[in-house]
């Protein structure tokens, strides 16, 4: 690469890597406020005082708390639902659904749930089919949760890509500068393991080890991340050996196989794949692709859906993505059967049609704009010959 061509493409680099961090930016902002937003909501803002106020009304108090839940919705926490479920003595069943067919998110809450379970007056069937409508709707509560982990995500995408961008670079002299200080912002387990490693390649042992050092001080570890650890401890101390060892020219002795078989048998996170990516390497292990069968029944309850045909052998399948979808989505279809018609068709969940969409070959990708649908749960049904073949939901938040 000449010398002007090497400049154009290190200024491009440049630009790259400082469009991403603006967008690290802005997503961390939007969540952050969205995030600020949701918080004032929620139970008003206070969902101690709320929960204080339900768990202490009386008998009396019934409409004024029944009131003030309703003007709460629907915005309201699991924690203040529950209180009210459990206060039988104040808000009876026709009270109780109310409020939590104000609040979608009930349907959705096995912590709900199990409270409406254990109510000495048991709700009436019908009521609680009211209730379990939320199921298949979101409530504003959920749309803006929806969002920040929306923002979240494209954040995350941002970064990963930077990261990966830097890790290629070998343009800029400064780069590894500039991954470190990336890395060292991220308060994630998985960058600061990243780090670490980082340390390692580049031969600082004593960064490295204070990095490790740091995790259990810096987390708060679960027992399975106690165990990742430990064997990040492991795999890196065997990683180390290897990088001084110019006797036997990074080939691993006997006992750090048995070590790695050992990572490998553990199974925790991604220091059992790196050593078996290593023992595959080595020619300890043969590489091998997994195969996997179809589950021959699912979760949901029959009958839910008037497309869900079992007598109609499912020869074709159907992918939705992104899901949730906000601007787009995309429907990836293969059939696997001779056709004279194939069509996507969506439906809202009354099953009113909303759109049909022909297709054409055995397999493909096709882009929806989702700018006529309004936010929420929809199904989409692939017919063959006028047969409907599979089913998938997707859900639009904007």
């Amino acid at each position: 690469m000449d010398k002007k061509r090497g400049s154009q493409f290190k200024t491009a680099q440049t630009g790259q890597f400082s469009r991403h961090i603006q967008l690290i930016a802005l997503n961390e902002q939007k969540a952050d406020s969205t995030q600020t937003l949701l918080s004032n909501l929620i139970d008003g803002g206070n969902t101690e005082e709320l929960n204080t106020d339900v768990i202490m009304s009386l008998p009396e108090e019934a409409l004024d708390v029944n009131q003030q839940l309703l003007d709460e919705s629907p915005y309201l926490s699991d924690t203040v639902m529950e209180s009210a479920i459990y206060k039988e003595d104040v808000l009876p069943n026709a009270m109780i659904r109310d409020i939590l067919v104000a609040n979608p998110q009930s349907a959705k809450s096995d912590k709900v749930l199990n409270a409406l379970n254990d109510r000495w007056d048991p709700m009436p069937d019908y009521m609680m089919d009211e209730i379990m409508t939320g199921k298949d709707s979101l409530g504003n509560k959920e749309l803006l949760e929806g969002q920040i982990k929306g923002y979240k995500h494209l954040r995350d995408l941002a970064y990963n890509t930077l990261v990966g961008n830097y890790l290629r670079d070998t343009v800029n002299v400064d780069v590894n500068d500039s991954l470190v200080a990336v890395l060292g912002n991220e308060q994630k387990l998985h960058a600061k393991y990243s780090l670490a490693f980082n340390h390692l390649k580049h031969g600082d042992t004593a960064l490295m080890r204070e990095e490790l050092e740091n995790i259990p001080i810096t987390f708060e570890l679960t027992n399975e991340d106690q165990q990742i650890y430990q064997d990040y401890l492991s795999y890196i101390s065997i990683m180390q050996q290897l990088q001084y060892d110019t006797i036997n020219r990074h080939y691993p002795d006997s006992s750090q196989i048995v070590n790695l078989f050992s990572l490998v048998d553990n199974g925790h996170g991604l220091p059992s794949v790196y050593a078996q990516n290593m023992l595959k390497h080595l020619g300890f292990l043969s590489c091998y692709e997994p195969v996997y069968f179809p589950v021959s029944l699912n979760s949901n309850e029959a009958g839910k859906w008037p497309f869900d045909q079992p007598n109609y052998p499912k020869s074709s399948s159907l992918k939705l993505f992104p899901n949730p979808a906000a601007d787009y989505f995309i429907v990836e279809y293969e059939i696997s059967q001779s056709y004279e018609q194939a069509v996507i068709t969506i439906y809202d969940m009354k099953g009113k049609t909303i759109n049909n969409y022909q297709l054409s070959g055995n397999q493909n990708q096709i882009v929806l704009p989702t700018g006529t649908l309004n936010n929420g749960i929809y199904m989409v049904t692939l017919f063959i010959d006028n047969k409907p073949i599979d089913t998938q939901k997707i859900t639009i938040l904007k």
